[in-house]
């Protein structure tokens, strides 16, 4: 082989170790990238998930203060360990005492 030859030869395997590298790091950066998206979407799952979770929480805390029984218990004379159902309306509440009886309470 010629100089020349044996030049332009390590010139191509130079250049193809190059392509060859980088075609490696493109590889390994879109599989980086492909865990941050894992990541991004298990982190926005569990975001959801405690937003529900708070949602739904909420949501009692508002029936429990729609309810606001105990104003409406004193109203009505009755202990708050007599109650066997109590249930809420828009415009009154009705409570049945472990007696069987049943009382309607306007708010």
């Amino acid at each position: 082989m010629s100089e020349d030859e044996k030049v332009k030869q390590e010139k191509a395997e130079k250049e193809a170790r190059a392509k060859a590298a980088t075609e490696e790091e493109a590889r390994i950066k879109a599989e980086e990238e492909e865990k941050a998206a894992e990541v991004a979407k298990l982190k926005a799952e569990k975001e959801a998930a405690i937003k529900t979770e708070k949602e739904k929480a909420k949501k009692a805390g508002n029936k429990a203060k729609k309810l606001n029984k105990k104003g409406a218990l004193e109203k009505a004379g009755i202990k708050d360990s007599d109650i066997f159902i109590a249930k809420a309306y828009d415009d009154h509440f009705v409570f049945v005492t472990n007696q069987g009886q049943k009382v309607k309470v306007n708010r």
